[in-house]
């Protein structure tokens, strides 16, 4: 059984994705290698990302095309904290969805989408897509 989903990105500069999730998402490092670097996210123990430089001749450096949710309690803060007060620029507008969120989309410097929601009412016209008994 599956207890961890962690992904890592190979990246060329820690010191750039450690100071920006440290600066904007209050990042805790829980390993901090020459080559390796684990940051936890928040106060979950499983919500951690993983960035290394290249070791070997077969790892390519990431270049884009993923996009992490993060669920957040208060996006409007959130927004407010990154793109108002902390320059950083949305790839995707703070606002609602039909399929029940309110969201923005940041990009990190390693190309990371950063999908930063959190939950609001469905539209009925997506009520039947979620297969969970709770709706969510």
């Amino acid at each position: 059984m599956i207890q961890s989903l962690t992904p890592t990105f190979v990246v060329p500069s820690l010191q750039a994705v450690r100071a920006f999730y440290e600066q904007h998402f209050d990042a805790t490092i829980t390993f901090d290698g020459d080559w390796y670097l684990v940051l936890r996210l928040g106060a979950a123990e499983g919500c951690n990302l993983c960035f290394m430089t290249r070791q070997t001749p077969d790892q390519t450096e990431f270049t884009g095309g993923v996009t992490l949710n993060l669920l957040v309690v208060d996006v409007d803060a959130l927004h407010d904290r990154l793109v108002t007060r902390g320059n950083l620029v949305p790839v995707r507008p703070l606002e609602d969805h039909a399929w029940g969120d309110r969201s923005f989309c940041i990009t990190d410097p390693s190309g990371v989408r950063l999908y930063c929601y959190c939950d609001i009412p469905a539209r009925e016209e997506f009520q039947a897509c979620f297969k969970t008994p709770t709706g969510r």
